[in-house]
């Protein structure tokens, strides 16, 4: 599923010839999928424009696991009463709680039920205000029974995570959707992006949600009595393009005869610093080894074989691991620590002027940034 946390057990894996699936379940891979995208095995996909982040060939559409629930929700005949389920996730949005907040005067001419979901902090105040103000609907702090939400809901207002988007798609529910602004990599516009070019969802971004826009969205879209229903049906296109509940017989995602292992491609690769000083076992320094991204690496080393040493301002929790695994660790920076090592490894922190790096380059040992030690 990718991640930062990911990323040394990647690199363990290719470096021990062992193919690798990824699973990439949003528009725009993340950093650490980026970074392997051209080594990986077979790279299961949700959406088609995916695939070009990754080697021609080696992309599947399978989609996100869902719960089975959402794909038996029945289409919702529609009512007297527009009912809209507003979900800002578990925790809640701020931006989804404002805006709805500020609608409640300007349904007064349409008929409409909300279903808002606030998160827990928010609740009390939002309820307290939402009893005296007369509109038919609830809140709630958090809705544990999400598919029922969805079946009583003529229409969605979330956000763009890859979660939301797939129960959206297998319910084949219209939606509103407003991105989180601060998620990584901005996946959840391409999100959201990759859904209204479906025709399935709205997208509003998060700057530009208010009371007043939400309620021009809903009238805008309910002008017309057969945009919701065609909307629903863009939904449920969009989820026809993966099999029922995301699954694929996973097992037979195998490398062909034709594929070549990464780890021999990388060989031949220039960029490719970090393989070609280390691909067979010797002695790696670290400059910076306590840090999280740095002492990871350490440790995948450590267990291909390597002879690792390091160095960092003060000893850690971090450090005393690694020494307890083999590593030598030395508190402080100074020239003679570098002693024989084939390769110096660097953190962002370390700067040129760094003892350690000022000897490493003397002797002319390469001197790589941990960045480099990815390949790109």
């Amino acid at each position: 599923m990718g991640g930062y946390v990911a990323g040394p057990v990647l690199m363990a894996a290719l470096w021990k010839r062992i193919p690798v699936v990824v699973m990439e379940p949003n528009a725009v891979p993340g950093f650490t999928h980026r970074r392997v995208s051209r080594f990986v095995a077979r790279a299961l996909v949700s959406f088609p424009e995916t695939a070009r982040w990754f080697p021609e060939g080696r992309t599947e559409v399978t989609g996100l696991p869902v719960r089975g629930e959402f794909f038996a929700i029945p289409a919702k005949p529609r009512g007297s009463a527009l009912t809209i389920l507003i979900t800002g996730g578990s925790q809640g949005s701020a931006t989804l709680n404002r805006a709805v907040e500020e609608s409640w005067p300007l349904w007064r001419s349409q008929s409409v039920r909300l279903i808002h979901q606030t998160g827990l902090q928010p609740y009390l105040g939002i309820a307290t205000r939402f009893r005296s103000i007369g509109l038919a609907g609830e809140v709630a702090p958090f809705i544990s029974d999400m598919p029922a939400a969805f079946a009583d809901a003529d229409l969605v207002v979330s956000r763009a995570g890859m979660g939301a988007v797939s129960e959206l798609a297998a319910a084949g529910k219209p939606s509103i959707l407003v991105p989180f602004p601060k998620a990584s990599d901005n996946h959840q516009l391409r999100n959201a992006e990759a859904f209204e070019k479906a025709g399935a969802a709205r997208l509003v971004l998060d700057g530009e949600m208010s009371g007043a826009r939400l309620v021009e969205e809903v009238r805008r879209l309910t002008a017309d009595p057969a945009t919701l229903d065609e909307m629903s049906q863009a939904a449920r296109n969009f989820r026809d393009l993966e099999p029922p509940n995301g699954r694929r017989a996973f097992w037979n995602v195998t490398p062909s005869e034709k594929w070549s292992h990464p780890v021999d491609n990388a060989r031949e690769s220039r960029n490719n610093t970090l393989l070609k000083c280390f691909f067979k076992p010797q002695h790696v320094h670290f400059v910076g080894i306590g840090g999280i991204g740095m002492s990871g690496l350490a440790e995948v080393l450590l267990e291909l074989g390597y002879r690792v040493t390091g160095s960092d301002l003060k000893f850690s929790a971090a450090t005393n691991r690694l020494t307890a695994r083999g590593a030598t660790i030395f508190e402080g920076h100074a020239a003679e620590n570098v002693d024989s090592a084939k390769a110096v490894v660097v953190s962002s922190a370390v700067r040129l002027e760094n003892p350690e790096v000022m000897e490493a380059r003397r002797l002319g040992i390469p001197v790589i940034p941990r960045g480099s030690c990815w390949p790109n």
